[in-house]
């Protein structure tokens, strides 16, 4: 519970409670014996009665002098107790006072806050009946706790004389009575001047949420008291420019409210990170629909946490608005998940940018781009009031905001006007994107989509190609011609019409968007701003329509042993590598064409076949067994197979068709896939073109594995914006490897990432080339399928940096190089070196047979043997310009190593 404030009197009331006795109530003998027996009840009687004050005096001098009883009268009780006689003693005081209790979850994070940052003496202002102090001492542990309140460090500040009096009596039942005097507990204003907090303090604190009516005299006339005139931001700006490190729970409003500037102002002098909440689904003051009151409602506050460090100055890190499922409260709420969510982006306010904005850190790129090309010109830009055009817009957007060419049959709607058909359009699909409902949730995302910061909406109007407005235009001419087959009406508060249009037309116009910003980025992404899940959480992320729809496909089929297990392709690819002529190529032939035209290849093409493509071809024939797609058809045998609508989907996701595995009538084709941009392979019904895109990974396997940018002379790690650009997933895992020297590590591979960078760079491999599913092979040799951003959730991952790559190429760092060879004994002839083959180690060639290719000169520099003369005496000479050099890459591993088919049928079924 929070400080109780009264708009009736502001009168100064300052007092220690160390000097109140519980001597001032007679516990008489029959008052024990109705408090042995204490229920529900008798209390509403005795508040309705006797009063709160005198009720709970009684309650106190009880526990204090016979103790608590397991039944109703103990301390974890107290805090719900006094919340309902407050409510029965006088209801309209509780609510006008602004008081929100804190849920014990919450509490627990706060608490775990507030041991993480600096500060010897504690605080708690506004305690309350106690909820976050008594959690905090709880975290912190008996013994700590006990030489805390020992030492006076302990500070408690409230309003309310009797829930300070319920704060301090519970400490000392469960710490020790001898501590009476140890606790400071201040009952009177908290804004007074007269109260200051303690030096090198950390303060923990839930202030009322309440409008102020009068201003004390004692009050500091700061300039956030007089724009804000919200009791919780005052309590904010004090607590905070008094404190050392402060964690508060406050409504969200601060961050980009306009009267709450000032306030933002003076967090300018400090640093930190908010985490922000929605009330919808689920609410972070959930109510009290638990234990044995099962009395109390939930409240719509929109909340938000702050952790301030009063010695970092450099911004603040902020969270996404997130929105949140009850079913996974429990998993959101810890601190490691809840600072995942955080930007890497620290916000400081100026006169151009006035408020925080709350940004998925994975679009931080996308908005930065966004705001960047723009470039200051705004959605107000396109509009003429005379304009004949009109737009309606409902100004409630729970989920997705809505553009109707006609006006709507509701209350509360944004009309909009142009007088040119081409702003019109683009205006049109700009709403009916992700966009503009995600300009509202980045700076606002309460009830309404405010019309003045809808004509703040950043426009890049002025980007768009003649290709780009014949688009708008068609989409746009479609999504009216087809409005009437999405109006949705509600008759909750009267009518409420709206349009839901089809998801497909909002990913059209965003992948436009991303193309007309020159974004590489999976359009899809955009999904986690409408998305009423935190996706992070993934053990209770639901699935999406694709993966949902092919799994269920997939899990309907009994379990299927792959047709060749780990060991058996293990056996054909040594066999296949050593071109032995064993091998029973009409057996492979009827058992898996795909695979024994790949060996087929090898054998012509010279080069070694990859272990990871006899996995993907066996488990593709494995998924086209299980469907029934009998027919086999080579792609580069038969060109004309495959119907042209078909080759044009496969197209748009960048995949070159290599074999199909299609059923007698060609109405559902399993195609298996080539290129680099284009995930393994596509599941297509060809009548409606529904692509269901399939990835085939080993047990053990790497998601991808690009190179990284070429160091310079001096072996660090580069990372430029080109690279990151195209391989995104990568960014968390390289940012915590400044500084990585690769000349001092060649030799060892680098695993030390934290889980998050690596689940990131696994998920959004997969996202970024549009893969719906993953299909393995699980401990008993069954095919298993899994949506691909949950891969974390049934596989070990892992992170990797080779110094020496997969591919080579002319050195790049010949100061290098030259410096490695002398060092070796080299001498130099102009360009030709001459070396000791003892001091060079042999290269093997790739694919097992064991030849010797090369020397190695260190671990990143190797010359081929055909371009050595070898000398009589043991030394060898090679032209310098003819060594290669290997490029570092970076990858993400997953590890199958204890999956089970059923388990992953059971965890899905139940989204089917």
């Amino acid at each position: 519970m929070k400080q109780k404030v009264s708009s009736d009197s502001i009168e100064e009331k300052l007092t220690i409670s160390n000097t109140e006795s519980n001597n001032e109530c007679i516990l008489t003998e029959e008052i024990i014996n109705k408090l042995k027996n204490y229920k529900l009840e008798d209390y509403i009687y005795d508040v309705e009665n006797l009063g709160l004050k005198d009720t709970w005096n009684y309650i106190c001098k009880y526990v204090i002098e016979l103790g608590e009883n397991d039944s109703f009268l103990n301390i974890k009780n107290f805090g719900e107790m006094y919340e309902i006689g407050l409510a029965t003693q006088d209801k309209q005081l509780k609510k006008s006072s602004g008081q929100y209790y804190t849920p014990e979850d919450v509490a627990y994070i706060m608490s775990q806050w507030l041991d993480q940052v600096d500060g010897e003496n504690v605080c708690d202002v506004g305690c309350g009946t106690g909820k976050l102090i008594l959690t905090y001492l709880d975290y912190i542990g008996e013994e700590q706790a006990r030489n805390m309140l020992e030492n006076g460090k302990l500070y408690l500040y409230d309003f309310d004389e009797v829930a300070l009096k319920i704060c301090k009596t519970s400490i000392l039942i469960k710490y020790g009575l001898d501590l009476e005097d140890k606790i400071h507990a201040y009952y009177g204003d908290f804004l007074s001047s007269d109260i200051k907090l303690p030096d090198n303090c950390k303060t923990i604190s839930n202030p009322p949420y309440a409008a102020i009516q009068v201003v004390g005299d004692k009050w500091d006339k700061t300039a956030v008291l007089n724009d804000s005139k919200e009791y919780y931001a005052v309590f904010m700006e004090k607590i905070i420019k008094e404190s050392k490190s402060t964690v508060i729970i406050t409504p969200f409003s601060f961050i980009s409210g306009s009267k709450f500037y000032s306030l933002r102002q003076v967090l300018n002098n400090y640093g930190g990170f908010i985490c922000s909440f929605d009330n919808v689904p689920g609410n972070i003051f959930c109510g009290r629909k638990h234990g044995i009151f099962n009395t109390n409602t939930s409240n719509s506050v929109r909340a938000a946490i702050t952790v301030v460090n009063s010695n970092n100055a450099e911004g603040f890190r902020l969270t996404p608005l997130i929105r949140f499922k009850s079913t996974e409260r429990k998993d959101l709420l810890q601190c490691s998940v809840l600072e995942s969510f955080l930007s890497d982006t620290r916000q400081k306010i100026t006169k151009g940018n006035t408020m925080y904005y709350k940004c998925f850190r994975e679009l931080q790129q996308l908005y930065d781009c966004w705001i960047e090309k723009s470039d200051k010109h705004v959605f107000k830009e396109l509009i003429d009031t005379n304009g004949k055009y009109t737009i309606s817009m409902p100004n409630t957007c729970r989920y997705y905001t809505t553009a109707s060419a006609n006006l709507m049959n509701r209350n509360g709607q944004i009309v909009l006007h142009f007088s040119e058909k081409k702003k019109f359009n683009f205006a049109f699909c700009l709403i009916n994107s992700s966009f503009a409902y995600w300009y509202w949730r980045l700076f606002d995302g309460g009830i309404t989509y405010p019309s003045g910061l809808l004509m703040q909406l950043p426009s890049f109007f002025d980007l768009l190609s003649d290709k780009d407005h014949a688009f708008f235009a068609s989409i746009t001419k479609e999504m009216i011609n087809k409005s009437s087959e999405y109006k949705i009406t509600k008759n909750n508060v009267g009518v409420q019409e709206n349009i839901k249009y089809p998801r497909k037309y909002r990913d059209k116009i965003n992948k436009r968007i991303l193309k007309i910003l020159d974004v590489d980025m999976n359009y899809k992404l955009l999904n986690i701003i409408h998305s009423n899940m935190a996706l992070k959480v993934k053990s209770m992320n639901p699935l999406e329509k694709s993966p949902k729809e092919i799994m269920k496909e997939f899990y309907d089929i009994a379990p299927t042993k792959v047709i060749f297990n780990k060991s058996q392709r293990d056996e054909l690819w040594k066999k296949a590598t050593k071109r032995k002529n064993d091998l029973d190529f009409d057996f492979l032939k009827k058992n898996c064409p795909a695979l024994e035209h790949q060996i087929k290849k090898s054998y012509e093409s010279g080069r070694n076949i990859q272990s990871a493509v006899f996995s993907e071809c066996v488990y593709a024939q494995t998924l086209a067994n299980m469907l029934h797609l009998s027919l086999f058809v080579n792609c580069l045998e038969n060109e004309d197979f495959i119907p042209s609508s078909v080759e044009r989907l496969l197209k748009d996701h960048n995949l070159s068709p290599r074999y199909v595995y299609s059923d007698v009538n060609k109405s559902h084709m399993l195609i298996q896939a080539g290129g680099c941009k284009g995930i393994d392979s596509a599941l297509i019904t060809t009548n409606d073109l529904n692509i269901y895109t399939i990835e085939f990974k080993e047990p053990g396997a790497k998601t991808s594995e690009p190179d990284l940018p070429k160091y310079k002379e001096d072996g660090l790690l580069l990372v430029n914006e080109k690279f990151l650009n195209r391989y995104p997933q990568f960014e968390e895992m390289l940012n915590e490897q400044k500084g990585l020297n690769f000349f001092e590590i060649m030799g060892n591979n680098v695993h030390n990432f934290s889980e998050e960078s690596i689940n990131i760079a696994v998920s959004n491999n997969y996202t970024k080339k549009y893969a719906d599913v993953v299909c393995t092979e699980d401990v008993d040799g069954n095919l298993v399928m899994m949506p691909v951003d949950q891969i974390s959730l049934w596989a070990d991952v892992q992170g990797e940096i080779r110094p020496a790559g997969r591919n080579h190429y002319k050195v790049w760092t010949p100061n290098a190089l030259n410096n490695f060879l002398k060092q070796k004994g080299a001498t130099f002839n102009g360009e030709f070196v001459t070396i000791s083959k003892s001091k060079l180690d042999p290269r093997k060639e790739r694919g097992g047979n064991g030849k010797v290719s090369g020397y190695k000169i260190n671990p990143l520099f190797f010359i081929y043997i055909k371009d050595c003369s070898n000398n009589s005496d043991g030394y060898i000479t090679f032209d310098i310009n003819k060594v290669e050099q290997l490029n570092p890459t970076i990858a993400g591993k997953m590890f199958f190593r204890n999956l089970k088919h059923s388990q992953v049928k059971n965890h899905y079924r139940k989204f089917f």
